[in-house]
């Protein structure tokens, strides 16, 4: 019982802050999940809740997407997928843990620095941005970072920047879960913390929605990083 109130706690959280900045659930999930379950159990139980919750996200924002870059980005993650189901199937768990927490700290030190890269014009990089996300997503959901920093470059705005990534999560989301089951990841138990945690991830979009209108999100995108390398290290410093 305490760790299913664990694992619906952990999503609500997740897809809250997924609904107030438009990404970061996975990042928010997949390292507080593993200190509670295996990684092969985690890994397929949030990309189910991700692409469900991203379907809600997407039915309201569809006119913000910027689709000639979605359509780069998702034809790249094609390839990337099955190297990160490999990767999932083959690297033992104690490495892949250590991946996670080393990718979530990397990324957020990144975020936090904000540094002056350049403005990218052309859309061609988005295919390998995408294959690296797929990869990324499939072996540990983490697509987010590598399309974040995508974006950046882009100079997406803030409503084509939610919108957008929701219409790659989902689809590259859709190919993860049905990787997954081809994988023989799916199980009864996944399925069953699934269905009680959506409840709450539905009320963790409402909620999220709210907060995105009313506070700065420079304060609460620098306060999510700080979480994130804090959990990292943490990550780390079980595995020794």
């Amino acid at each position: 019982m305490s760790s299913l109130i664990a694992v619906v706690v952990i999503f609500f959280i997740a897809e809250f802050v997924r609904s107030s900045i438009g990404f970061g659930n996975a990042l928010v999930a997949m390292p507080l999940l593993v200190l509670v379950m295996d990684l092969r159990v985690a890994t397929p139980l949030v990309a189910l809740v991700s692409m469900s919750a991203g379907l809600v996200i997407l039915g309201g924002s569809l006119r913000d997407v910027r689709f000639s870059d979605a359509w780069r980005l998702n034809l790249g993650a094609l390839v990337g997928i099955p190297l990160g189901l490999f990767i999932l199937n083959t690297v033992p768990q104690r490495l892949g843990v250590g991946i996670v927490a080393l990718l979530i700290i990397a990324y957020a030190g990144y975020s936090l620095a904000r540094p002056n890269l350049p403005h990218l014009r052309v859309q061609w990089p988005a295919f390998g941005i995408g294959a690296i996300a797929g990869m990324a997503g499939a072996a540990f959901n983490i697509s987010g970072p590598p399309v974040v920093v995508y974006a950046g470059l882009r100079r997406w705005s803030p409503k084509d920047f939610r919108a957008t990534l929701q219409s790659f999560f989902v689809p590259t989301g859709l190919l993860v879960i049905v990787g997954h089951g081809l994988s023989g990841l799916w199980t009864a138990e996944m399925l069953r913390l699934f269905l009680l945690s959506m409840p709450g991830v539905l009320v963790a979009i409402l909620v999220g929605r709210r907060v995105n209108r009313r506070v700065p999100y420079q304060s609460f995108h620098r306060i999510i990083n700080l979480f994130l390398i804090a959990v990292g290290v943490f990550m780390l410093a079980r595995l020794w």
